[in-house]
């Protein structure tokens, strides 16, 4: 069987077309979910009441306000707040354990690029002892 430098080229072909989807998969399920995030994050910036005590402007009628938002001022619970934190850092370790997987599917490349490179040296090798030893 003669090896060619294509061969080797198909065989690297295979192993990026097997490698990227799944990486393609796990940055649209980070997308997905960064999405999820940012739309919570206007939900949050929509409701936020931010009481700056003595700075807020007293009424009309000299009626003073003591800092306090108004009775149908949009607000956000505490718990709200805890559970966006949480999902922020939740995030923040997908996006850790995608950055290790990246990592790990680089080294994958270079190591099947090494491994071509060793594959056209034997072939050059092989076709130069087929060239001295022809079989009869």
């Amino acid at each position: 069987m003669r090896f060619s430098e294509r061969d080797a080229t198909g065989t690297l072909t295979f192993l990026f077309c097997t490698l990227f989807p799944i990486l393609n998969s796990q940055f649209s399920i980070l997308n997905s979910q960064v999405s999820i995030l940012n739309s919570q994050f206007s939900i949050l910036n929509s409701t936020w009441w931010c009481v700056t005590g003595r700075a807020i402007p007293i009424l009309a009628l000299e009626v003073k306000n003591e800092g306090k938002p108004a009775p149908n001022a949009p607000y956000i619970l505490k718990s709200q707040v805890s559970i966006l934190n949480s999902q922020f850092s939740s995030l923040n370790s997908q996006v850790s354990i995608l950055n290790s997987q990246v990592s790990i599917l680089k080294s994958q490349v270079s190591i099947l690029k090494s491994q071509v490179s060793i594959l056209k040296s034997q072939v050059s090798i092989l076709n130069y002892i087929k060239k001295q030893y022809p079989i009869p």
